[in-house]
């Protein structure tokens, strides 16, 4: 069970999705999925790239950088490389791609696609060219996780030297120096240099994904913690109960002891509503939460702050609560004038939202969503230290908030209680 934890605290799933969404704007990650032939897809376009920076004298930077990745320290007329694709040998096999100038070669294989390894390929790549007359410096192997390797096993020394495993990352890197060493002028080319390194990035999420996948699988089969972790599954959804009824807890504890104010009962979370809002798939009030009063105004309505739990992301602001015709509590929807004014004076705070019944509307930063119930800040709402640590941080939010806020009403003559 100890492991299992530590690979959890290791996982970065979720980061590897954000860092996914800061990449570079590009269409090539929707079209690769959508590319069966993978493994001739990465090849057909390091290809491209190679041949192109020759043609726009880029050639000195991109093959600098690739040597550095592949360890081969030599210097290169970068002009004379020849770069061939699907390049034929006995057996009817091919090479995907192979570099060649002088009477030196480079082979490389590609299993971005995470292919097979053909009965001695490597072997008889090896021989076929050094037949040819060429000198084999380097075989470049590219998995596309670090559970593939090349299969040494069946290679002798003499081959198993010249290896030099890489992955999307390391292809990643190489790239990246390119476009960031400043010799490019293309932009043409450094746009589909973009291109690529997002496709790359891409293939490296999706595989880091299925590489925690493998660890994990090997830590379940050992002994009976596969037993364990199927317990914590069946019981999730109690999980997730005690994690959001501890979070309100301690949250009404603060605001009660910060603003010294009666929480409101109406719209108010309790053990009921959390377990609908867990437990069943339909027909789910998630609108819920903390309310207190900060202002009467005209009619008895009152000014309220409120946190909602809402069916998405966790968010606070100001709402009107007045009375329907039965005399029971609700949130006001349409306003008067009076109403319209005060949004339109929250409507210059910074981030704050308009909505049909709130005069403004603010998301909690980090984010929590207890629906999703899937991001760090929310999964470590669990561990009391990190909820009182965010608890903390949110308040200190709601007060730079609510100090702007009184402010404004002040200016409509409104008597603000807090």
């Amino acid at each position: 069970m100890k492991d299992i934890v530590e690979l959890t605290k290791k996982i970065k799933r979720a980061e590897i999705f954000k860092e996914y969404k800061k990449m570079d704007y590009s269409l090539m990650p929707i079209i690769y999925k959508r590319i069966r032939t993978k493994e001739l897809l990465h090849s057909d376009i390091i290809e491209s790239l190679m041949k192109q920076s020759q043609i726009i004298n880029t050639d000195e930077v991109l093959f600098k950088y690739f040597l550095e990745m592949i360890n081969l320290k030599i210097n290169v007329d970068t002009k004379k490389i020849k770069i061939e694709n699907e390049f034929p040998i006995e057996n009817d096999k091919r090479i995907d791609t192979l570099l060649t100038w002088d009477n030196n070669a480079i082979i490389i294989e590609n299993k971005l696609n995470n292919a097979i390894d053909q009965p001695n390929q490597l072997l008889d790549y090896y021989k076929s060219i050094n037949n040819k007359g060429y000198k084999v410096l380097k075989v470049v192997y590219i998995p596309n996780i670090v559970t593939k390797h090349a299969p040494k096993n069946i290679l002798d020394e003499e081959i198993k030297k010249l290896i030099i495993e890489i992955y999307p990352r390391n292809l990643v890197e190489w790239l990246n120096n390119v476009k960031e060493d400043g010799e490019i002028t293309d932009v043409n080319f450094e746009r589909e240099l973009i291109n690529y390194i997002n496709i790359l990035n891409y293939v490296e999420m999706e595989n880091k994904r299925i590489e925690e996948n493998f660890e994990l699988s090997n830590l379940l089969s050992k002994d009976d913690s596969i037993l364990t972790a199927y317990k914590i599954h069946e019981r999730w959804n109690d999980i997730k109960w005690h994690t959001e009824w501890e979070f309100w807890n301690d949250f009404e504890n603060l605001i009660k002891e910060k603003y010294n104010c009666e929480i409101l009962d109406f719209q108010k979370y309790s053990k009921g509503n959390i377990g609908e809002a867990v437990h069943k798939n339909r027909n789910i009030n998630y609108f819920y939460g903390l309310a207190f009063s900060i202002a009467k105004i005209k009619d008895d309505n009152e000014i309220c702050f409120y946190i909602e739990r809402g069916n998405e992301k966790l968010y606070y602001g100001l709402v009107i609560k007045g009375k329907d015709k039965d005399k029971k509590d609700k949130w006001i929807v349409n306003g008067d004038s009076l109403i319209k004014e005060i949004k339109t004076l929250l409507c210059d705070i910074d981030g704050v939202k308009s909505r049909l019944n709130w005069l403004g509307i603010k998301y909690f930063e980090p984010a929590i969503n207890f629906k999703a119930f899937n991001e760090k800040s929310t999964l470590l709402l669990k561990n009391k230290e990190q909820r009182e640590k965010q608890i903390k941080k949110h308040i200190e939010d709601i007060d730079k908030f609510l100090c702007i806020v009184t402010e404004n009403l002040k200016e409509k003559f409104i008597k603000v209680n807090i």
